[in-house]
């Protein structure tokens, strides 16, 4: 055997990966690389990121994701498998910024971009799933938004789980999922529910405060904020078909003539 011969070790891999051993396919590949890295074309990358991202070996899933990358910096599928690479090292910022690359250089890639959204939400990452919506709402693509927000919507699901849940984050993914306007009628009644679930602490809180000495121009205004925000997705909440959803939001909703009654007397009171 020619140890200088890169088609042995291309053959090998393939062997490697046949049976299932994705180590000894990415050790041979490397060994393509280090003989003549100008073998490193797009098939070279597709097949050593394949099976980097099996076993997985997130370190060089990543590095190899990242050099090819480099190398061909246009190619929608390269940059999809940074995207992901970087989600499983832990750099979310990085993978979001990479899937935004991705998507506008190729807008038509949207399944390869469903993927990375996936990816993030399986790994938890719920606020960084949600910042993509604004590059989601960008989209021509109906089609996209509704995978979108049906993506979050799993990671909504997942969420609400975990006791006590995490309201912030909860609100983040609600309103993204309403932010790139889905069809899905159960998308929206429960994105405006899980929206409305989140907030309803610092309804609570900010209504007792509103009633107090320390009760302020600037507070009430906030108060006001929410209450405006928080109407219309009520009375889409108390619509619901589930009846259980339906009797929650019909509940919220008869308190806020009270709330904006109680705004209008503060503001009259502090803002002048």
């Amino acid at each position: 055997m020619d140890p200088a011969n890169t088609d042995w070790y291309d053959l090998k891999s393939n062997v490697c990966i046949g049976k299932g051993d994705f180590t000894c396919a990415v050790a041979s590949l490397e060994e393509v690389f280090s003989i003549d890295s100008t073998k490193a074309d797009t098939s070279f990358y597709a097949k050593i990121l394949y099976a980097a991202q099996q076993k997985p070996d997130t370190a060089k899933y990543l590095m190899w994701a990242k050099r090819g990358a480099a190398k061909y910096d246009s190619r929608a599928d390269i940059l999809e498998e940074l995207a992901i690479a970087y989600g499983w090292a832990g750099q979310t910022d990085s993978s979001v910024a990479t899937a935004r690359k991705m998507i506008m250089l190729d807008d038509t890639k949207t399944t390869a971009f469903g993927r990375i959204v996936k990816s993030l939400v399986d790994g938890k990452k719920y606020t960084e799933a949600a910042s993509l919506a604004p590059t989601v709402k960008g989209l021509s693509d109906a089609d996209a938004k509704e995978d979108y927000a049906g993506l979050l919507f799993a990671g909504v699901q997942e969420l609400v789980k975990v006791k006590p849940v995490d309201n912030p984050t909860l609100v983040a993914l609600s309103e993204a999922i309403l932010a790139v306007g889905p069809k899905n009628q159960n998308l929206i009644t429960y994105g405006n529910y899980f929206m409305v679930f989140g907030l309803q602490a610092s309804l609570s809180e900010q209504s007792q405060a509103l009633r107090t000495p320390a009760a302020t121009c600037e507070s009430t205004k906030q108060y006001e904020a929410l209450v405006n925000k928080l109407e219309p997705a009520l009375k889409i909440v108390a619509a619901s078909s589930n009846a259980d959803i339906a009797k929650y939001g019909g509940g919220l909703l008869a308190i806020i003539p009270g709330e904006r009654t109680a705004v209008a007397t503060q503001l009259a009171k502090f803002c002048k």
